[in-house]
């Protein structure tokens, strides 16, 4: 969660007790950019704290126009903001090839 929120263990909460897929990707697309979280890991935040998968799933499409490589761009920033020294060579080995960024 750090690495794609910026905090350990971020407080996510929605305004709304009940709420669907086009009422939540209206909230991601406008909080994310004010906190710096790409709309749709927010709303997979989301369905991480609150187990509303089949909401948080459909929101996705609301979102996205068509399927997005997402990854990419979340391995890309990854790249750029990993402390790659600090790790010893092994973990850094590790860490390169579950993010797959060769292919970047």
């Amino acid at each position: 969660m750090s690495l794609l929120t910026g905090a350990p263990e971020p407080e996510i909460t929605t305004e709304l007790e009940r709420y669907n897929a086009p009422t939540l990707a209206a909230a991601v697309m406008s909080a994310g950019p004010i906190h710096r979280i790409e709309p749709g890991t927010l709303a997979l935040c989301v369905g991480h704290r609150q187990r509303n998968w089949a909401v948080v799933m459909s929101a996705l499409s609301f979102i996205y126009s068509q399927p997005v490589a997402i990854w990419k761009a979340v391995n890309s920033v990854a790249r750029a903001e990993i402390d790659w020294e600090s790790m010893s060579e092994d973990d850094g080995d590790f860490v390169r090839a579950l993010l797959d960024l060769d292919d970047l």
